[in-house]
């Protein structure tokens, strides 16, 4: 075999590599659907049925404890895989584009939620209320902020160590 041929990934390396991103994808999609299941109860289930001190409730209880910290933690480690660096340690340009584009995208749909008239002329008769209620910043726009600074802290580092620190 040549030098060149023992760097390239094999077929075995490629399928192991996109499991472990499948593998975390998928306890990423059972932490979400925890966190949607137990808002959902919390919300529409009278709470004399939700005894946490009885079994099986309290099981619920302790493994609903855990779901964000997972669900934050693989989203986490799975923005940094997703952050692929070229060899010289930069960003490649489609990668910061797609970034910065999901970023404004979820925090423009933060606004068009709270958008306070049907047509955009009427927005001089808006109630100062309205208007602050518009204005407030909201979960959305709160993670599309953070989204651009954690792109710029990638930007700034060329490696995942310094970005860790």
């Amino acid at each position: 075999m040549k030098p060149e041929e023992y760097r390239k990934p094999s077929w075995a390396t490629k399928m192991l590599s996109e499991q472990r991103i499948a593998v975390l994808d998928l306890a990423r999609f059972v932490a979400m659907i925890m966190m949607v299941q137990g808002h959902t109860l919390d919300a529409l289930a009278d709470p004399a049925q939700l005894n946490v001190e009885v079994f099986p409730w309290n099981v619920w209880h302790f493994l609903r404890g855990f779901t964000a910290p997972v669900f934050l933690t693989i989203s986490g480690a799975v923005h940094v895989f997703a952050n692929k660096r070229t060899p010289s340690g930069t960003l490649p340009r489609k990668t910061i584009f797609r970034r910065v584009k999901t970023a404004l995208l979820l925090m423009a749909i933060g606004y068009f939620l709270t958008f306070p008239v049907d047509k955009i002329w009427e927005l001089s008769s808006v109630s100062p209320d309205a208007l602050n209620r518009f204005l407030a910043v909201n979960i959305l726009q709160l993670i599309g902020a953070t989204l651009l600074l954690l792109l710029l802290a990638f930007l700034i580092t060329k490696n995942d160590v310094s970005l860790g620190r």
